[in-house]
């Protein structure tokens, strides 16, 4: 008989909670929430239990999820109880913890206070796990946009109300080069900012490959391979060069709608395994002024050594003579305003980087010439020019791999001049002798690629002045001679439509790189030189055309067509305009 009644008693709960289950729900609550409201939680889920509907455990259970995706709890349950003719359902949260304090650890490479302007998940806060991941992904985003592409978070913990950061930054655990066999691994290892202990930088890595290429003891620095270390959180880098000749002579012959030349160079590089680099470069042609062939001549010596006392600073010292054919303003004999120029010198000069970052740099330079008409007996011209210039440089230059195309970035360079005597505040300092001049210029350029990395537009501003004590016999070489290859392209390099103390140019180009030798380009140029104090946009004028460029073993050859106000002009030289 209890057998019976107990088997009764099962049998009824069977069927209450039957009818259990389907009655409707008339009631929905939350319990366990403290720092999130009723509302919030049910809106922002958003449940789908719906009042008045039967209940449906399918339903319940992605209420569920949908609570806990909101990332402020550790857990999320449902219990139903009976209410009037129906159900209520009650969803159990347990919060997470509020946030007692932040910790990071293993951020070497990132200052503290970088990351925190980006973290927001902050102590006196409820930890939300979306939230965390969110900052982590931004962590990470931030890691590869200043170059750390290995460095990551690596793991986050909560524990007491702590919330402990770990991130994870490899370093260098080793250097190898391949390919040297002239060249000490040591010379190359010194241009290079990352070192053993140091955490991997794809970015510090792309400058020093520039910079060893840069030292020009190499036809080619490969792509680096990054292989696994057996050191945790360490990797190893493996660099191949293909070594230069030491000794190379250059021999060629040009020719232009201006002149037409002959020119040889010798380069002797790394000839004592230093580092230091000698080259002599001796060109004689003929340039064409006014229908006559004017004999010209140049010669340069150059000593250049790119480890001065550290990396970055380095020191070089020049010798040349040209001798050429410049125009003067306000002569003193008359008319005769086009006469034989020897130009003879010497300078030397110091580049010390500066602390800002790779991008910055500080040239200083002392150059002493000798300026005097070319003639055996009484040249009406000649006198001594001894000057210090001080040259800042910002170079943010991305190139395509090691032709010296340029893909984007800008440079910016302002060069200050002095000759004669030097002053500061009103108070001579020391006096070079010679002419007393000054000269301020100033240069902008930037590239900028569109939606394809071959299609590139740059642009370039250009502006100077220039201040002499002389009065007369103002040569062209010692202004600006507005009208040629290197300034306003559809006139003539021997005719320049202007020469003044002051100058202002602009170009623009469009430059399709079809692979890593060949350019197409289509330019605009406009600007002006000024003799007179007054400076008038509606002076100016433009040259337009188009060109090709060359990627060659002694530089890139220059190839423009360009039309001013009356006819078309060639051009050809060394060397981008810009």
């Amino acid at each position: 008989m209890k057998k019976i009644w107990l088997s009764l008693l099962l049998l009824t709960g069977l069927l209450g909670a039957r009818d259990y289950l389907n009655a409707p729900v008339l009631a929905l609550a939350v319990s366990g929430n403290t720092v999130y409201s009723q509302e919030d939680i049910l809106e922002r889920a958003p449940v789908r239990t719906r009042l008045g509907q039967r209940l449906d455990y399918a339903v319940v259970q992605e209420d569920l999820k949908r609570i806990m995706a909101l990332g402020g709890f550790q857990s999320v349950n449902a219990d139903l109880q009976p209410y009037d003719r129906g159900l209520r359902v009650i969803f159990t949260v347990q919060e997470n913890p509020v946030i007692q304090e932040l910790r990071f650890a293993g951020n070497k490479s990132l200052p503290l206070r970088k990351i925190r302007r980006i973290w927001l998940s902050q102590p006196g806060e409820q930890l939300n796990y979306n939230t965390l991941a969110a900052d982590i992904r931004r962590l990470n985003r931030l890691y590869r946009r200043d170059g750390y592409e290995l460095s990551l978070v690596e793991r986050a913990d909560i524990s007491g109300g702590g919330l402990r950061v770990q991130v994870l930054e490899p370093v260098i655990d080793s250097i190898t080069v391949t390919g040297n066999t002239d060249t000490p691994t040591e010379l190359i290892l010194r241009e290079m900012s990352l070192q053993k202990g140091v955490v991997y930088n794809s970015k510090d890595l792309y400058a020093d490959r520039q910079r060893i290429f840069r030292l020009g003891y190499f036809s080619s620095v490969s792509l680096p391979d990054i292989l696994p270390s057996g050191e945790t959180g360490a990797v190893n880098l493996r660099l191949r060069v293909r070594e230069k000749k030491k000794s190379l002579l250059n021999v060629g012959l040009g020719v232009t709608s201006q002149e037409r030349f002959a020119f040889s160079r010798l380069s002797l590089i790394n000839l004592f395994k230093t580092g230091e680099q000698i080259q002599i470069n001796v060109q004689y042609g003929q340039e064409y002024r006014k229908q006559d062939a004017l004999p010209k001549i140049s010669y340069r010596l150059r000593y250049y050594y790119p480890w001065f006392f550290f990396r970055g600073m380095s020191w070089g010292a020049t010798s040349y003579l040209g001798v050429g054919y410049e125009s003067v303003r306000n002569p003193e004999r008359g008319a005769d305003d086009l006469l034989p120029i020897r130009r003879e010198g010497f300078s030397t000069d110091l580049h010390m980087p500066l602390p800002f970052g790779p991008q910055y740099g500080l040239l200083f330079e002392y150059r002493d010439e000798f300026v005097r008409e070319d003639v055996l007996l009484s040249p009406d011209i000649h006198y001594l020019k001894r000057s210090l210039s001080a040259v800042y440089t910002y170079n943010s230059l991305s190139y395509l791999g090691e032709t010296g195309i340029v893909l984007d970035g800008d440079i910016f360079q302002a060069r200050l001049e002095k000759g004669g005597r030097l002053e500061f505040l009103n108070s001579p300092l020391f006096d070079f002798g010679g002419v007393d001049f000054h000269r301020n210029e100033l240069q902008y350029s930037r590239f900028m690629p569109l939606t394809e990395r071959n299609h590139i537009i740059g642009l370039n501003y250009r502006g100077g002045a220039y201040v002499s004590a002389r009065d007369r016999n103002i040569l062209e070489g010692e202004e600006y001679a507005m009208g040629g290859s290197s300034t306003v392209r559809g006139y003539a390099d021997t005719e320049p439509f202007a020469v003044g103390p002051k100058m202002i140019l602009l170009n623009a180009e469009y430059r399709y790189i079809f692979n890593e030798y060949w350019q197409g380009v289509l330019f605009y140029d406009w600007g002006n030189a000024f003799a007179s104090p007054e400076i008038s946009v509606k002076e100016f004028k433009s040259g337009y055309g188009l060109g090709v460029r060359i990627s060659t073993p002694v530089g890139p050859l220059r190839f423009d067509l360009g039309r001013g106000e009356l006819h078309w002009i060639f051009h050809f030289g060394l060397g981008y305009t810009f």
